[in-house]
């Protein structure tokens, strides 16, 4: 045993006995005579007085035994379990802990509640009408203590990062619905503890944005912090401002204009790569899944992990009529990686990955997909397997895609996937072949149309057939193939 572990053993046994003695275990009672001893000859006093002098040493012999089995039991413990048992002890001592028995028999360890400030998380930031006494005394302690934090720390109400796209009225620096901005009636789509994400435009500046809508007692403040240091890298929505609206939280953000989830894209997209062209759904799958990888890598730097990843939080967007880039959205789960009450999120890290890989395997397939990142851990194997027995897939882009899922499951930490993205890099550039820009054009013109529409607009021809549609590049569709190209 090392000079470190003998002093760690002696500072919990030090712990342990400091707790026992704090537990003030009342002092053994003496025999104490009666007065009707006092009619007793002088013999049977002593020999009364003796018996209980004697008792008295062998109860604190016995105690002493019991005693010393307890301290060697605890000996017998791992250093961690030591303290443990001295925090348990300290515990019991303060009365924050008391120790019961159960129906079997089993000891049981009951701790006192913390005591909190009441606080409705569904009500917080509005008045309050108390129905009692109690309530009222409550509801006034909340309310002066968010009054003195304010008071002391002067918090702002919330933050603008974009002056050219937020415009706050002048002196009160304040952003309202009917004074700043309007909405414009159009509904983005809803989150899982949101409401509707609307678009709103602003007064001064003409510009449209986003809003979305968290109740506080749904909020996590991960969200905005994480968002903030991704707000620079381009993999994200802008973030123009959030602040505290009442019981709520509002997050005004980019609308990403000329882009699709990636869940639209699997359901609704996906038949028609295959229908058109399935020589696009190899490239288009590979840079999909070298551009998630590279927004994981960046919130991976900035040291964060989504943990809330799927094909809905995923965007693909037009950048140009040659290049798409992916976008991740809603941080509302993500956590540090190097979180310091739980260590390093590999957990986190994984199920991002997991993810990526479901949405890049969709794409490959056209639509086969793994249930969810836990299943694609499990049963990789197997499902890919049964997918090769429904799809028909060239030998080698079978061997592409278990090589790729099995090389991906192997990554166990951010610093693994700079290696990985290599692969699929080379893969990419492999698939896209010598004339890249044609290949792109295609790709895009299939998931934006209505953008080659509006470009083409003025010097169009109309097709008889899809194959010729995507072939001529000034082509829109006609009424032949627009059931099909146009959704």
């Amino acid at each position: 045993m090392t000079s470190r572990t003998v002093q760690t053993v002696e500072e919990s046994d030090s712990n342990i006995i400091r707790g026992i003695n704090q537990l003030n275990i009342p002092p053994l009672k003496l025999a104490v005579v009666s007065p009707a001893d006092n009619d007793c000859s002088t013999d049977e006093k002593g020999d009364s007085i003796k018996e209980s002098v004697d008792s008295k040493a062998i109860t604190e012999e016995k105690d002493e035994t019991k005693h010393e089995a307890l301290f060697r039991q605890v000996s017998d413990l791992s250093p961690t379990t030591q303290d443990s048992l001295g925090i348990l002890l300290k515990s019991l001592s303060n009365g924050d802990a008391k120790i019961d028995t159960d129906a079997d028999g089993r000891a049981k360890i009951e701790y006192k509640p913390d005591k909190k400030i009441y606080w409705d998380g569904s009500n917080a930031n509005i008045i309050a009408q108390p129905k009692s006494y109690i309530d009222i005394q409550q509801k006034v302690e909340s309310c002066l203590e968010l009054v003195e934090y304010i008071k002391e720390n002067k918090p702002p109400s919330g933050v603008s990062f974009d002056s050219t796209k937020i415009s706050l009225s002048g002196v009160k620096k304040q952003y309202r619905l009917g004074h700043e901005f309007h909405k414009t009636g159009k509904v983005l789509g809803s989150g899982n503890m949101a409401g509707d994400i609307v678009v709103l435009k602003d007064v001064k500046s003409g510009t449209e944005h986003a809003q979305k809508t968290i109740m506080i007692s749904c909020f996590r403040s991960n969200e905005i912090k994480c968002w903030v240091d991704l707000n620079d890298t381009g993999y994200v929505p802008c973030l123009y401002l959030f602040k505290v609206d009442g019981n709520q939280i509002t997050i005004h953000m980019e609308v990403l204009q000329n882009a699709k989830t990636l869940r639209s894209i699997i359901d609704e997209h996906m038949a028609v790569f295959h229908m058109v062209n399935k020589s696009l759904v190899r490239p288009f799958s590979l840079l999909v899944l070298d551009g998630a990888l590279e927004a994981v890598s960046a919130m991976n730097e900035k040291g964060w992990v989504h943990k809330d990843l799927h094909a809905g939080n995923a965007m693909v967007q037009k950048v140009s009529d040659k290049s798409l880039a992916v976008k991740i959205l809603d941080f509302g789960l993500a956590g540090r990686f190097d979180c310091r009450e739980n260590g390093l999120d590999y957990r986190g890290f994984k199920s991002d990955i997991s993810e990526v890989l479901r949405m890049f395997s969709a794409l490959y397939t056209g639509g086969l997909e793994f249930n969810s990142s836990y299943d694609i851990e499990k049963n990789w194997r197997t499902e890919i397997h049964n997918w090769f027995e429904m799809v028909g897939m060239k030998d080698e882009e079978k061997e592409e895609l278990s090589c790729l899922v099995e090389a991906a499951m192997a990554l166990v930490q951010p610093g693994d996937v700079c290696s990985f993205r290599e692969k699929v890099k080379e893969k990419l550039d492999e698939a896209m072949g010598d004339d890249e820009d044609e290949v792109m054009r295609k790709i895009i013109q299939l998931l934006f149309p209505e953008a080659f529409e509006n470009i083409h607009q003025d010097d169009t021809v109309e097709c008889d057939s899809v194959d010729d549609c995507i072939d001529s590049p000034d082509c829109v569709p006609g009424s032949s193939v627009a059931a099909v190209v146009q959704w």
